[in-house]
């Protein structure tokens, strides 16, 4: 076969595989609902923009609040209000359990963990580990206790400070760490080894590498293709070293178990496989791999969001200095100068209640939730959702809704305080998601950010530093929406 002859071949094989792709990304289009058209292969990309929540707030405004969006090809449908969310998730939560499948996910949890698996394990898996949790000490004063330890540790650093700026970013990863470490294995990571203290790290890159940027996610080929390759491969990398660690970490207490003797998370969750296999049964999620990522689960559900969070909660305290004002004055009103804050207090605090969440609100750290998968074909009002379909609550949009909310840009914790004075969780304040496949790390989230922000209002002022830029309000979008690197001064509150 002469030259010509091959190009006319690749030629040609090269115009069917691009009108095929064109056929199935317009016949794709019509089974779901309307939405932006975009263009084949790379779909609505190259207008979503550096905030794809804000972006589906615009499309909205044309489309309604239940629109579709092709990304790289696949088609989302984008729930875009509460209404829209109560409708299917709340309302059909049987109907909208599944997950989807893609590089990040697969390569960090082989859909074996809670977050990013579905079908008939998962059920039994999530309610598992939500026992484990509760067993290992989630909403109890044991955990307070580790909560307290983490932000004593941080008092100390603060105040040898000497109102040195520091830079906020990585303010809250160590006493997250060490509380989940304590949470997870009963390990003090005061007394880190260079082992833990690798896995932090690895923790971290893990989570650097998974933001929304990580084209591989919509286009898998491109892991393969500098500059995604090396990317990928210390992603990859990471995830691994992780892995490998817990297993030993696993290994270890299996070891050492004894019935009844149980102290933390990886304890109680062999105490209950164990119980499962003397009765015959050793299917998943009973075994040590179903353990090992259940306990990856932990990582992932508690550090970053709540650091993001946190690092939230100051920037706006700092540009609401009334709200500031408000929280101190209540709070040395119920618990005096005297002593730290406890989770009791909040009984009697309820403007710390509403100012914690008027963060979640304003904040919206998940502004989009992992995606729902539609497990048959349903129907949303009057909009067909077809069975497959992943559907993407936009969280922001819900929390910074004009119909909700009076003056939704506006930071007021006074938006949840009723007339007797207490406050109230309205419920389409939603920053965990909502329904079967809430966020499990809500519990520890509430309980260390209760903890954490009244302790370091209470014992510090802080204030910009004057050496670096004043901090603005813009979002950076990663695993989680945060604000931009910035510095703060900490000096003890001597009144």
């Amino acid at each position: 076969m002469n030259l010509e002859a091959i190009a006319y071949v690749c030629y040609g094989i090269a115009s069917a595989i691009t009108i095929k792709l064109i056929l199935d990304f317009v016949s794709s289009l019509y089974q779901f609902p309307p939405g932006p058209w975009g263009l084949p292969v790379v779909g609505y990309i190259p207008w979503i923009g550096k905030d794809p929540a804000k972006t589906f707030i615009k499309i909205s405004k044309k489309y309604g609040n239940i629109f579709s969006v092709s990304l790289g090809g696949k088609a989302f449908v984008v729930l875009n209000d509460w209404q829209a969310i109560k409708m299917s998730i709340m309302d059909q939560p049987q109907t909208f359990l599944g997950r989807i499948t893609n590089v990040t996910t697969n390569v960090a949890t082989e859909r074996k963990d809670v977050a990013f698996s579905d079908g008939p394990i998962w059920r039994v898996h999530r309610n598992l580990v939500v026992q484990c949790m509760k067993s290992a000490g989630i909403g109890k004063s044991a955990m307070e206790i580790n909560v307290k330890s983490a932000l004593h540790d941080l008092i100390e650093q603060l105040e040898s400070s000497n109102n040195i700026p520091i830079e906020m970013s990585s303010l809250f990863f160590m006493p997250l760490m060490k509380v989940v470490w304590k949470l997870v294995a009963n390990k003090n990571v005061k007394d880190a080894n260079k082992e833990i203290s690798s896995f932090n790290d690895d923790i971290n890159c893990m989570f650097q590498q998974m933001g929304p940027d990580n084209l591989y996610d919509i286009f898998p080929w491109l892991r393969f293709i500098p500059p995604n390759d090396s990317r990928y491969k210390r992603f990859v990398k990471s995830t691994q070293k992780i892995k490998t660690y817990l297993t030993s970490i696993i290994k270890s207490h299996e070891n050492k178990w004894i019935e009844g003797e149980e102290n933390d998370f990886i304890d109680f969750y062999l105490s209950y496989m164990k119980r499962e296999q003397a009765a015959g049964n050793s299917k998943p999620p009973y075994n040590s791999d179903y353990c090992m990522y259940s306990a990856f689960d932990m990582f992932l559900a508690a550090i970053e969001t709540t650091s993001a969070t946190m690092l939230w909660t100051f920037l706006f305290l700092l540009r609401n200095p009334e709200v500031l004002k408000k929280a101190r004055k209540e709070m040395d009103s119920v618990v005096g100068r005297e002593r730290l804050p406890c989770l009791d207090d909040y009984s009697r605090l309820p403007y710390m209640k509403a100012l914690i969440m008027e963060v979640h609100r304003v904040a919206t750290v998940g502004p989009l939730s992992v995606p729902h998968v539609c497990t048959r074909e349903t129907r949303i009002g009057d909009i067909k959702i077809p069975k497959n379909a992943a559907c993407l609550q936009n969280i922001y949009a819900v929390h910074h809704d004009p119909n909700l909310w009076m003056e939704p840009s506006k930071f007021e914790p006074e938006r949840f305080i009723n007339e007797k004075n207490e406050a109230t969780w309205p419920p389409y304040l939603i920053p965990f998601s909502v329904g079967p496949r809430q966020c499990i790390g809500k519990s520890f989230a509430d309980m260390f950010l209760k903890i954490f922000i009244a302790g370091l209002l209470h014992q510090f002022n802080f204030n910009f530093s004057n050496d670096h830029p004043e901090p603005n309000l813009e979002r950076a979008n990663g695993l989680t929406t945060h604000p931009y690197p910035y510095f703060l001064t900490f000096a003890v509150r001597k009144y």
